[in-house]
């Protein structure tokens, strides 16, 4: 697969500022030419695409006219696909589609971890409640057994 540049990498490599690629890019997409697209819809250039740029940079240095400058650049590159092509279009719609499925196995299986996890506290409260439930109710027995001998005289202790 080939090397991708994004937007500042390849402004750096021509010495341009990224709004002026920004505007030359959406010249060539207004002639037909079509940039490879990342995530978000954002230009991802292909050397090939840096290499038109390229060309164009040097047109536009000898003075010739945006308009002209990409009709001439265009024209020179015949073998530039001036429309999408169905393969790697088909393949992205394909990663996508397999990266929508992996989310969704993914979310799936977050909630089942969530779930599984919601259910060992709920677990675990519930034991811990019974523990303290019958810890209250011993000190509550040795409380009244205190109170009883209490009560007793001293000379009523072996009754």
């Amino acid at each position: 697969m080939e090397k991708a540049y994004w937007n500042h990498e390849v402004a750096q490599r021509l010495n341009m500022g990224k709004s002026t690629l920004r505007r030359w890019c959406l010249e060539f997409e207004k002639q037909g030419y079509v940039f490879s697209k990342g995530e978000q819809d954002s230009r991802a250039f292909l050397e090939q695409d840096v290499l038109i740029l390229e060309k164009m940079k040097q047109l536009q240095s000898q003075g010739k006219k945006l308009e002209d400058a990409i009709k001439q650049v265009l024209s020179e590159h015949e073998r530039v696909p001036l429309t999408p092509q169905s393969a790697p279009r088909s393949l992205d719609i394909d990663l996508q589609m397999e990266r929508e499925q992996l989310k969704k196995e993914l979310l799936e299986e977050m909630k089942q971890e969530l779930l599984n996890s919601e259910q060992r506290i709920f677990q675990r409260l519930e034991e811990r409640d019974q523990v303290l439930v019958q810890h209250i109710r011993e000190i509550q027995e040795t409380k009244k057994l205190m109170a009883a001998v209490q009560e007793k005289k001293w000379w009523q202790f072996w009754k």
